[in-house]
């Protein structure tokens, strides 16, 4: 009896799975930027710029939705986790939504001893991972000089 109830259980949520669609249809675009003009994509900066990344979301049905942004360094280490709740009120609703990352400098007394004002570990290729309800929906790579 138990086996049974578990395999109606088991193709339940099998079908229900199927008819959601997919969290990554729900991205229509992504895109990084310099500045808060968002006019000119870009995916090579210095320590000292402002990164942002602009995520349009569409054809969102009513709910709410958790939005993750990981920024990735590229020592494979999380250096900042950035959330956002979209809340939706009606069937399509559409959203745009940025997240900025500016990299903190080293403290006086490192920045005497080292002589550099960010970490070694900054310069390279970085990773944006973005995650809807927890399920990844898209990432980029930017390289940071």
């Amino acid at each position: 009896m138990s086996r049974s109830i578990f395999f109606i259980m088991a193709c339940y949520l099998l079908v229900a799975a199927h008819s959601l669609p997919a969290a990554e249809s729900y991205l229509n675009n992504s895109a990084m930027y310099a500045d808060k003009a968002f006019e000119k994509e870009q995916y090579t900066f210095d320590p000292y710029d402002k990164i942002f990344i602009v995520l349009d979301f569409t054809n969102l049905q009513p709910g709410q939705y958790n939005l993750a942004v990981d920024w990735i360094t590229p020592f494979g280490n999380l250096e900042r986790q950035t959330t956002y709740t979209i809340t939706a009120t009606e069937p399509g609703f559409s959203q745009r939504v940025y997240f900025w990352l500016k990299l903190m400098k080293r403290g006086p007394l490192k920045r005497t001893l080292t002589g550099r004002e960010f970490k070694e570990e900054f310069h390279g290729e970085w990773k944006v991972n973005y995650y809807l309800n927890g399920l990844l929906v898209g990432s980029k790579t930017f390289e940071m000089h």
